[in-house]
């Protein structure tokens, strides 16, 4: 889902400063924000950068939508009411094998690592982390130590988790 916590304005003020081409996937989570998203994009003109993909509900043209992509990023905020409690679409992405990289709320930095994140609403280091992985000789290294953090969140891992947590509740 699209939404403004989500640190869409960020992409947009990333597009905008530094000519960026972004890819948004998936729907808006209300109509007031989807107006103004395309709104913003008139207003500054960079209509030609963006792309927006909606209505994704096949796994398989999700993966494929990350594998074509080099990098995903997940800009979130924190607000009164939210934080980004897991962050879903990197796990997704990196198992695509598309690097990712988030803001350093949440559980973000526990999915992307440490090295992978950058303050939330700092567009300077979002460019910063986006040019580091264009030129980084060592992309596949870094996408092999992402995939092997999120190993821990497979099905399976939780399962075996929370397998061994009632065992030990009830022994």
């Amino acid at each position: 889902r699209i939404f403004k916590e989500k640190g869409v304005i960020d992409l947009l003020d990333l597009s905008k400063k530094y000519n960026e081409k972004i890819t948004f996937v998936g729907d808006f989570l209300n109509e007031e924000f989807k107006l103004y998203f395309f709104d913003y994009l008139k207003k500054h003109k960079i209509q030609d950068n963006i792309e927006h993909i909606k209505n994704v509900n096949d796994i398989e043209k999700l993966n494929q939508i990350y594998s074509n992509h080099c990098i995903t990023i997940l800009p979130s905020h924190i607000t009164k009411n939210w934080t980004e409690q897991f962050g879903r679409v990197l796990v997704e992405s990196i198992s695509s094998g598309t690097v990712a990289i988030g803001s350093n709320i949440g559980f973000i930095p526990n999915i992307v690592g440490e090295n992978m994140t950058f303050e939330s609403g700092n567009i300077d280091e979002i460019f910063n982390k986006i040019n580091f992985l264009k030129i980084h000789t060592n992309y596949k290294k870094i996408l092999k130590v992402q995939k092997n953090r999120i190993k821990k969140f497979s099905y399976n891992a939780v399962y075996k988790k929370v397998k061994k947590q009632i065992y030990e509740s009830i022994s």
